[in-house]
């Protein structure tokens, strides 16, 4: 198996460990990327951008323009299909849930002139849920990982400026 990695506005790619042997999985016109495989290796679920569902007033950063689509890609038959979007708002990290079937994401709300994680939501390819909600607090939190165990237990880790905490519901 080859590794992925996500390139901005020319789809994602996968590659052998020495960097050799660079091959397109998914050739996008749009801004694609933070690609991550399903547990059994048949699924590529990643994040793209709609600018037309970005917040009004919006202007991203060149080259950084938020997710707020989260697709799916099965890797033998290359179909797409989109397990959630949402207007006016974004994803951050996110992480495939031990059996496959679900994904934990970071939900970013935007407030202030900026997005700021205000959430975890577990999708599934015809659902969405939210799990936890996040305080809001000053300066706004982060959340740079996630991960969900076979019990069920979710944690996540909140970077706080200086320093980060590792949380768990």
């Amino acid at each position: 198996k080859l590794p992925l990695r996500g390139m901005v506005k020319q789809g994602i790619w996968a590659m052998k460990p020495d960097g050799s042997s660079w091959r397109q999985i998914l050739p996008e016109a749009s801004y694609t990327g933070v690609p991550r495989l399903s547990p059994d290796g048949a699924s590529l679920a990643y994040f793209a951008t709609s600018q037309e569902l970005l917040p009004q007033g919006y202007i991203p950063a060149p080259g950084e323009p938020p997710a707020n689509v989260l697709t799916v890609m099965n890797l033998m038959t290359g179909e797409k299909s989109v397990w959630t979007q949402k207007s006016g708002t974004a994803f951050g990290a996110f992480a495939w849930s031990p059996s496959g079937k679900e994904i934990l994401v970071s939900e970013q709300q935007w407030s202030e002139g900026r997005f700021h994680d205000g959430g975890l939501l577990r999708v599934a390819k015809d659902k969405t849920q939210a799990v936890v909600r996040i305080g809001r607090s000053s300066p706004f939190i982060k959340v740079t990982d996630v991960l969900e165990c076979r019990d069920g237990s979710v944690f996540w880790v909140e970077e706080l400026g200086a320093g980060a905490r590792l949380r768990a519901m």
